[in-house]
């Protein structure tokens, strides 16, 4: 079915094409197809040629062996207040592996520390949640904290939450002066 549409729908561009070019001048039917199939052909050689260059990535991150156990002890290094990675399992090492087809290994340390300087992310939440190591290496999370969603924020920031009472903060204020009064 999805194969008739696609037919149809390169149908439909051809025919298209070749009315606009069969207006434009006297050049054969012929002559006109070819263009078309020369320029689809071009488009779909330059889709293929992106999809090589992704999979050359990848071979050359398996190619130059990963030392797995490098990204662990940078990570026990790094993130004291974390618990320590003991073992290595083979969705750890997918997961190291995916992270470094996009990531170099700088980044991968920027992560660690920035985690480690990340307030929220050892457990300083409402929930009491904490990050781990395998929460860290997950693309969608070592995105948001490559682009500092979990850094935490200066004083004056703080003030402007949304969550937060300020007149709370007011109030310690005024017993604090009370105090010495």
């Amino acid at each position: 079915m999805a194969k008739k549409k696609i037919q149809i729908f390169i149908l439909d561009d051809i025919y298209e094409k070749l009315k606009e070019e069969s207006e434009k001048d006297d050049r054969t039917v012929s002559y006109i197809i070819n263009k078309i199939l020369e320029e689809k052909y071009k488009n779909n050689k330059q889709i293929e040629n992106e999809k090589d260059i992704e999979e050359e990535k990848i071979e050359t991150v398996v190619k130059e062996k990963i030392d797995y156990a490098a990204v662990v002890n940078m990570y026990n290094e790094i993130c004291k207040s974390y618990p320590k990675v003991k073992s290595l399992s083979d969705s750890r090492k997918k997961a190291i592996k995916a992270r470094l087809v996009k990531h170099t290994m700088e980044e991968i340390k920027e992560v660690f520390e920035k985690a480690e300087a990340s307030d929220f992310m050892r457990g300083c939440n409402s929930k009491n949640w904490q990050a781990s190591f395998d929460w860290m290496i997950m693309d969608r999370n070592m995105t948001k904290i490559l682009d500092g969603n979990y850094d935490n924020r200066d004083a004056a920031n703080t003030n402007k939450h949304p969550n937060r009472d300020s007149s709370y903060d007011g109030l310690n204020v005024f017993a604090d002066d009370f105090k010495e009064w």
